[in-house]
């Protein structure tokens, strides 16, 4: 996955709007990693893991967040038909455009993406 390109994406879209734009965060990234990583150990697209919640995973990368979310797809190519798919769909479009979020990582295994948002405590 290009780290680069995914962050481009999704601040264009931000920049649409006149949303903050996002900051790539190394912490969040392997929390993306590792339910990518999860996702196609299992061969499914899911929010669940072995290693809880979507907050305790962030916290176990010594993240402390105020508010976070997860946007988890299959199937897609590349960056920008991920991006495209998640725009399509209201609830992971309100993960990528809300303006809470100041933190951003992202994460890709054998055709299952994975991006997580968070804002700082």
């Amino acid at each position: 996955m290009n780290k680069d390109l995914m962050l481009k994406l999704v601040n264009n879209e931000r920049q649409k709007i006149g949303v903050n734009e996002l900051e790539w965060d190394s912490r969040l990234e392997k929390v993306a990693q590792l339910q990518s990583n999860f996702m196609a150990s299992c061969n499914t697209c899911t929010h669940a893991s072995k290693s809880g919640d979507l907050g305790t995973r962030i916290e176990a990368q010594g993240f402390s967040w105020s508010s976070c979310a997860e946007n988890v797809a299959g199937g897609y190519k590349n960056e920008a038909t991920a991006v495209e798919g998640w725009m399509k769909s209201q609830g992971h479009k309100t993960n990528m455009l809300n303006p809470r979020y100041t933190h951003f990582g992202a994460g890709f295994s054998n055709g299952f993406w994975a991006q997580v948002f968070g804002s700082e405590l």
